[in-house]
C-alpha cells in the first residue's frame, strides 16, 4: 500500500464506510477507507499517542446489527509504519429496541494508545463477506443495511487504552449450513493477538480446540474439549500459535462460530 496517496489533515472527519459490491464470497473484504495519517517528522521523536475510533448508523430502530466494522491501525517509527493491528469497532445503533430499551444506544468506541511516530488509520465494511466455515452461506451482516458513518481522533500523552478485540468469524448462519458434525476449520491468529475465546451458537454442540504451531501450521497444543453448555476459558497464546482449529463434536451443526481475540499493545 502507498501511504504517501492517503490525505493527511482530516483527523475528526466523519466518513462512509460501506461493504464490498457484487456477489458476496469468502474474499469480499470490504473496501479499505482511509480515516488520517500522521506521517513522519524529521527529528521528531516518537511519542506516546492515543487514538478513539467510533462508528455510528443514523438510521434508529436497525436491529439486523450493521457491518461489522474493522478497524485498521499502522504505526511505526521513521520514516516507515512498521505494524499493522485489525481490531473491532462495535457500530452504535440509536434507538436499538432489542431487549436493551427504547431510546438506548447499543454500541461503544475503541480507544488504542500506541508509541509512534507515524500512524495511518483506517477502516473497512465485511457486510458482504461469508466467512469460511464448509457449509456457511450467509454473510457476516447485511449488505442492504443502512451506511455506517467511522470517525477517529488523536492526541498526545494520554497512556490509557480500552479491551481490543478482534472477531474472526467462522460461520455467521441464522438458518441452515453451517459447521457441520465432525467438521473443522482453523482461523489464523491476528497480530499482536494475546489471548482467544470461543463463542457459538448452539452451545449445545462441543468443540475441540488446537493450536497450531508456525512451523508447517502443525498441531502442538490441545486438543482441548469444551464441552456442550460449557462457557469457553480464556486460552494464552504464545508466539509461535499461528493458527487455532476448531471442531465441531456435535451432536448438531453449528449455526454461528467465532474465535475472538484480545489485541495486546
Amino acid at each position: 500500500m502507498d501511504l504517501s496517496t492517503v490525505p493527511p489533515g482530516n483527523i475528526g472527519g466523519a466518513f462512509v464506510v460501506a461493504p464490498a459490491s457484487g456477489t458476496a464470497t469468502i474474499n469480499s473484504i470490504g473496501l479499505e477507507v482511509p480515516l488520517f495519517q500522521l506521517p513522519p517528522q524529521p527529528g521528531e521523536e516518537p511519542e506516546n499517542l492515543c487514538l478513539s475510533f467510533a462508528a455510528s448508523t443514523t438510521v434508529p430502530g436497525v436491529a439486523s446489527g450493521p457491518g461489522p466494522i474493522v478497524g485498521i491501525l499502522n504505526y511505526g517509527a521513521g520514516s516507515g509504519n512498521n505494524q499493522r493491528v485489525e481490531f473491532d469497532i462495535p457500530v452504535m445503533v440509536p434507538n436499538f429496541t432489542a431487549g436493551v430499551g427504547t431510546g438506548s444506544v447499543a454500541g461503544s468506541g475503541v480507544l488504542i494508545s500506541v508509541p509512534a511516530g507515524t500512524v495511518y488509520a483506517a477502516a473497512r465494511n465485511d457486510a458482504n463477506l461469508i466467512p469460511p466455515a464448509p457449509g456457511a452461506t450467509e454473510t457476516l451482516g447485511n449488505p442492504t443495511d443502512p451506511p455506517v458513518i467511522v470517525t477517529a481522533h488523536v492526541g498526545s500523552g494520554n497512556s490509557e487504552s480500552s479491551r481490543i478485540f478482534r472477531t474472526v468469524w467462522a460461520s455467521r448462519q441464522t438458518a441452515g449450513g453451517g459447521l457441520a458434525n465432525g467438521f473443522s476449520i482453523s482461523l489464523a491468529v491476528p497480530p499482536l493477538a494475546k489471548t482467544v475465546r470461543f463463542v457459538r451458537f448452539n452451545s449445545a454442540n462441543a468443540i475441540a480446540i488446537v493450536m497450531l504451531g508456525a512451523k508447517n501450521i502443525a498441531s502442538m497444543d490441545g486438543p482441548y474439549v469444551i464441552a456442550a453448555g460449557a462457557v469457553s476459558p480464556i486460552f494464552d497464546l504464545s508466539g509461535s500459535v499461528a493458527a487455532v482449529s476448531i471442531t465441531n463434536n456435535g451432536p448438531g451443526t453449528m449455526l454461528q462460530l467465532a474465535a475472538v481475540f484480545e489485541i495486546g499493545f
